[in-house]
């Protein structure tokens, strides 16, 4: 048997013990019903397509005409593997996350503790919302996370104010 075939007959088994597939279309399910709902009750905001992800990571991308002008945007992630919901300032590209990195190289005083993990290239800094057993239902999930996702893009849209 080759290494493919015994990792594949490993999946199969921790599919079956674990209940990975119904858990992962239930995360899919939150995700997309938290993007439907910023997208109904933000006219404001761009709100990207749901990015499902390969079970490291799934997310949407929400922005404001400011921040795509400056071609930035926020991500609202799930994290798989530590079981969190986080939003993460990002870059329409790695260009435009160079010439940010440095601004962004420390928490410039966002109310939510900002972190970056250094492995982590597809965010600038990186904001906790939520994890584990204190995530909020489906249907409680935009209550209790849009207004820390609008403080963080408000305090962006001014400390961008100070780059003109």
């Amino acid at each position: 048997m080759s290494d493919f075939s015994k990792e594949v007959e490993s999946y199969k088994e921790v599919l079956k013990a674990y209940n990975v597939q119904e858990i992962y279309k239930e995360i899919i399910l939150y995700m997309r019903f938290l993007r439907q709902d910023f997208q109904k009750e933000n006219e404001s905001f761009r709100i990207g397509g749901l990015y499902e992800g390969l079970m490291d990571m799934t997310y949407f991308s929400i922005a404001t005409d400011r921040l795509l002008q400056k071609k930035l945007k926020l991500a609202l992630v799930f994290v798989h593997g530590k079981g969190s919901l986080e939003m993460w300032i990002s870059g329409q590209n790695r260009e435009v996350m160079k010439k940010y990195r440095t601004y962004f190289s420390a928490d410039p005083g966002f109310f939510l503790p900002a972190f970056h993990e250094e492995d982590n290239e597809d965010a600038l800094l990186e904001f906790t919302l939520a994890e584990g057993k204190d995530l909020p239902e489906k249907e409680d999930a935009y209550k209790a996370v849009a207004p820390m996702v609008k403080n963080i893009l408000e305090q962006m849209e001014k400390q961008l104010e100070n780059l003109d």
